[in-house]
């Protein structure tokens, strides 16, 4: 960490990178893209972006556990109004089915992994020191 922190910075702003190399991983990624559509045959390869992916992944979590909190969580929002855009995609698309309602928990500890686990809690997912349980709610 100190090593980053030495690193001379650009005068005037506060970060180590330029933007253009911040756009570096996306251009590299819209160019493969590009190969692919070709390789395929198919243009919608073209209409696939890194955020494109980013959508994927709050789909996935809130259908697995239909908790906004935890895919706020997993987004690294501050704000739920943010985390609720996502959603409202979510409902897009399955908007004729319903689904399961699930209620959600976050452990920190062991401890806490333990009674949930104990107590009839599914463990869906581990991120970092979290572990993500939930249980379908009680109608």
């Amino acid at each position: 960490m100190d090593l980053l922190l030495s690193l001379p910075k650009k005068e005037g702003k506060n970060t180590i990178f330029d933007q253009k190399s911040k756009n570096a991983r996306s251009s590299a990624f819209h160019n493969r893209m590009i190969r692919l559509a070709k390789i395929h045959g198919n243009p919608r390869f073209k209409e696939i972006h890194l955020h494109t992916l980013r959508h994927c992944k709050a789909l996935r979590v809130y259908h697995k556990s239909h908790e906004i909190l935890e895919v706020m969580e997993v987004l690294g929002h501050r704000k739920i109004e943010t985390t609720y855009r996502y959603i409202r995609l979510y409902r897009q698309v399955y908007k004729n089915r319903q689904p399961k309602i699930f209620e959600t928990k976050i452990a920190k500890t062991d401890e806490e992994a333990i009674w949930y686990w104990n107590n009839g809690w599914t463990l869906v997912d581990t991120k970092k020191d979290k572990r993500f349980f939930r249980k379908a709610k009680e109608c």
